[in-house]
């Protein structure tokens, strides 16, 4: 009885982490499309798609990379986790220099 319980427990444990992975995924192409769109707002438009990844799924702290159609470094970090409006805004550079500063809505 406790060795079978022990594998439900396992299994339900592998099956919550890959729900956290599929959400970190889907949070960071969420990210990105809009770090794309605020890019473009501000000059910048993108050569192709921003690589995003959730650096801290339980903080839901983002980085993102990409290149701007002049070659340009472009890169935007931000905290998905935050209430909208609440404050802590993404920010997005370009060469080092800020671009934009953005709450998701």
């Amino acid at each position: 009885m406790n060795a079978r319980l022990l594998a439900i427990a396992g299994i339900s444990t592998g099956l919550l982490a890959g729900c956290a992975n599929m959400m970190s995924g889907t949070n960071a192409t969420y990210a990105g499309a809009y770090g794309a769109k605020w890019f473009e707002q501000a000059g910048y438009p993108l050569n192709g798609l921003l690589q995003c990844q959730v650096i801290d799924p339980k903080a839901g702290s983002v980085n993102c990379s990409g290149v701007t159609l002049r070659g340009e470094q472009a890169v935007m970090t931000g905290d998905l986790n935050k209430p909208t409006g609440g404050g802590s805004p993404f920010v997005g550079t370009v060469g080092g220099r800020e671009v934009f500063r953005e709450i998701m809505h």
